[in-house]
């Protein structure tokens, strides 16, 4: 406790031990700069900040990095000098922290019983309890039974077909434009690359494959289907009424490890293109080392030619010389004819 947090010195020299790792002080600190001295520390396992506890009352008050039991942490305090900054050690050990009394707010888990099976988490946020669902924890209350009601979210993934059926639609235009490009004659365009052609090509006939494993085969079954220009679009009727069939939608869509659906062998297909040993960045590699060897080319090019321009700016000189040495001789000649 000090009596500010800006202006009282609370120690002079020293070091902190949080969970084992060490905060030394440069010099004379305030209570404030003690908290900006732990927090700067490399990972620290607390993190530290300075409260008003009444009038002229400050107090450091250091909380975990992370949530959970496991989380807990321990203080040896070795600080000199100052007003002096004191730790609770209730058995007096000379380790804060290691008994539950010792602490304002004990570190523990979520701890839960979901369909009677206990379920201990370290943070409030249960992912793995429910498939599928995600339980936050707001408050404790061991007496109190709460029911949830789970039911299938169709609109959820609703936005996430329609988000795919964009950015598909988003590849077609953008080949389309590439392919209207080269044909104005656009040296830039890539729209005559055959790797372009072929990545459609092969989008489009996963699109339109047969999938087993589910009820449904087709993604024209669950409402994805084709227009007449090449693009996609969602059936929203024919959606809607497959929508709450969720085991054969996760079938089409995902499959298995053995059965792979449709969207997980566009995920296969599309990693062949984009990993950075896929067919992209291949081709992008390649592309950068014709222009490596085309820049070459012409450097060895401009050398040859500023050689062969001071060949040829001696050899004109010499000429020059000659030709002003012969045009002397022809007036001296000229002269002496005249003479005679």
């Amino acid at each position: 406790m000090a009596p500010d947090a800006d202006t009282t010195i609370v120690a002079s020299g020293g070091s902190l031990t949080i969970g084992g790792v060490t905060v030394a002080l440069p010099g004379a600190v305030t209570l404030r700069q003690l908290a900006d001295a732990i927090n700067a520390t490399s990972s620290p396992p607390a993190r530290a900040s300075v409260v008003q506890s009444g009038r002229s009352s400050y107090r450091l008050v250091l909380s975990a990095a992370e949530t959970g039991q496991a989380s807990a942490f321990t203080v040896t305090n070795a600080l000199t000098g100052g007003a002096g900054v004191a730790f609770t050690d209730t058995d007096s050990d000379g380790v804060s922290g290691d008994d539950a009394a010792d602490n304002a707010v004990q570190a523990s888990n979520a701890d839960l019983l979901v369909n009677n099976i206990q379920v201990i988490s370290a943070t409030n946020t249960i992912a793995t309890a429910i498939p599928g669902v995600t339980i936050t924890a707001y408050q404790r209350n061991p007496t109190a039974t709460v029911i949830v009601d789970v039911a299938a979210d169709p609109s959820a993934l609703e936005a996430k077909v329609k988000s795919f059926i964009t950015s598909y639609n988003d590849l077609v235009k953008f080949a389309t434009d590439q392919v209207a490009a080269a044909g104005r004659g656009d040296q830039s365009s890539i729209g005559r690359d055959p790797l372009l052609s072929q990545i459609r090509n092969q989008l489009r006939g996963k699109l339109t494959s047969e999938y087993a494993g589910g009820g449904l085969s087709s993604l024209s079954q669950a409402g994805i289907e084709f227009t007449r220009q090449g693009t996609l679009e969602l059936n929203q009727t024919t959606f809607t009424a497959v929508a709450g069939r969720a085991a054969d939608l996760a079938a089409l869509f995902a499959g298995t490890t053995a059965t792979p659906g449709a969207f997980a062998s566009l995920d296969t297909l599309l990693d062949s293109y984009a990993q950075s040993s896929g067919l992209l960045p291949g081709a992008r590699q390649q592309l950068t080392d014709q222009a490596s060897r085309l820049s070459d080319s012409i450097f060895k090019m401009q050398e040859r030619l500023a050689t062969r321009r001071a060949a040829l700016q001696r050899e004109f000189t010499a000429a020059d010389a000659a030709i002003s040495q012969l045009k002397n001789q022809s007036g001296s000649l000229a002269s002496f004819g005249a003479s005679l």
